[in-house]
């Protein structure tokens, strides 16, 4: 008797549903079961604070005294965090607390499906758009594609990243799901995909701040492509760009974030000044920062030193350069690489943990 075959769009669909749920069993086995810093404990407040009393004042809760990732506001307590990132852990504690499982009464369990399901599922989906791009955009067999994608998601810092409750792993995630949409837009035409775009890219800049850096180059690129394009792009980031500043003003009186926000930590006595927070921190000269560089990139705690294999990735930036059979999708390669190398460098430029407390701006 005659067997059906699996078309190309079959296997590519099945494959994809693999790679999610081979990287969530990895994650579910390797994530955390409390918190372990101030960043988590301080968004664990927010998210307490949201579910069970609806508000951002994180006076009452039972985080506030784990973490110095806060401020003082008007006599109330707030994490210094953007709320955005909060708020997604927020629906799913939300369902958790429906089903009986809460802080108070299941701590470990409550901080472990939050963390799996808001952090690990999304780090999943990010790997199956990694993959996706390598097929569909670069021409990769679907064997290269997956030893590739398995190897980014086990063996560099996405592992160990994408089992804590942190913005590094998911605000990647829906950037490199935005820039796929990106792609997807320059090769159909497809309105849709626009706004994808604009709403993950916008929403990656609403958890970390750092990541408006993208923002304009994802609009330089669908400007390339009309003025309509980048209109459609600029409305779809509106809605979390406006929750991003409202949000600052509500629990600030500022629209500028309160990471940036020196003067709101004097009021708590932080540990944190103007002269080492991340993104007001700077460098006495250049042969201070040429070292810091140094560590960041090659040293001890190094991104490089750390996750080796991105050396491949700069072969691959190369080959990209040399093979420039698409134009276009060269291009906009270099544009998004262009925002990356700008990142990096003011993550360079505008820190100084030599400790490597603050490994994750790596």
């Amino acid at each position: 008797m005659d067997t059906a075959q699996n078309t190309p769009s079959q296997t590519n669909r099945s494959m994809q549903v693999r790679i999610f749920f081979l990287f969530l069993f990895l994650f579910a086995a390797s994530t955390k079961r409390s918190v372990s810093s101030w960043n988590d404990a301080s968004r664990m407040a927010t998210i307490q604070a949201l579910v069970e009393q609806s508000t951002l004042v994180i006076d009452d809760t039972m985080f506030v005294d784990l973490t110095s990732d806060t401020y003082l506001y008007q006599g109330h307590t707030y994490s210094s965090k953007p709320p955005a990132l909060a708020a997604m852990g927020a629906l799913v504690y939300g369902s958790l607390h429906l089903a009986g499982i809460t802080f108070e009464k299941n701590p470990s369990l409550a901080y472990y499906l939050i963390t799996l399901l808001t952090i690990g599922s999304t780090s999943a989906l990010g790997l199956v758009y990694f993959w996706k791009i390598l097929i569909e955009f670069f021409g990769a067999s679907l064997t290269w594609a997956s030893v590739s994608t398995f190897i980014a998601g086990a063996r560099t810092l996405i592992l160990p990243y994408s089992t804590v409750f942190n913005s590094h792993v998911i605000v990647g995630s829906f950037l490199l799901i935005g820039s796929y949409y990106t792609f997807q837009f320059m090769k159909f035409d497809k309105i849709h995909h626009i706004v994808y775009s604009g709403m993950l890219f916008s929403l990656a800049a609403s958890i970390d701040t750092s990541c408006y850096i993208f923002l304009p180059f994802a609009f330089f690129l669908f400007l390339r492509q009309s003025f309509k394009s980048a209109l459609v792009f600029t409305l779809a980031c509106i809605p979390l760009v406006l929750f991003f500043f409202g949000t600052n003003l509500y629990s600030s009186g500022s629209l500028l974030p309160p990471t940036l926000n020196a003067p709101l930590r004097t009021s708590i006595e932080s540990p944190f000044t103007s002269e080492n927070l991340s993104g007001l921190a700077s460098h006495n000269d250049l042969s201070d920062l040429s070292i810091y560089a140094y560590h960041m990139l090659l040293g001890n705690r190094g991104l490089l030193s750390h996750s080796p294999i991105l050396f491949f990735s700069l072969i691959g930036i190369y080959n990209l350069y040399q093979n420039r059979a698409s134009q276009r999708l060269y291009i906009d390669s270099i544009i998004l690489l262009a925002a990356c190398g700008i990142f990096i460098l003011l993550a360079i430029c505008r820190t100084n943990n030599y400790s490597g407390d603050a490994f994750g701006v790596r």
